[in-house]
């Protein structure tokens, strides 16, 4: 049996992908006897940009910002 390889144009990983993330948070927190209310948000950056040249052209290109609010309860 010989090792013959052949390539795939099909199945080629031919891919170029750039990403940038980027997050900040704040938070607060307040006791009330024992209970522990925490809250905050995190604010959310992410830049995408990617690029498939073959079998078919997939290009994309992603720009948002997203907010993510959270309350955190403790009862102990």
């Amino acid at each position: 049996m010989s090792d013959i390889r052949r390539v795939d144009v099909a199945r080629t990983r031919r891919f170029d992908y750039q990403e940038n993330i980027n997050a900040a948070y704040l938070q607060g927190s307040k006791v009330f006897n024992s209970i522990t209310l925490k809250a905050g948000l995190r604010l959310e950056s992410t830049n995408m940009n990617g690029h498939q040249r073959v079998p078919n052209d997939t290009t994309f290109k992603i720009q948002r910002v997203d907010l993510f609010p959270y309350v955190y309860l403790n009862l102990s």
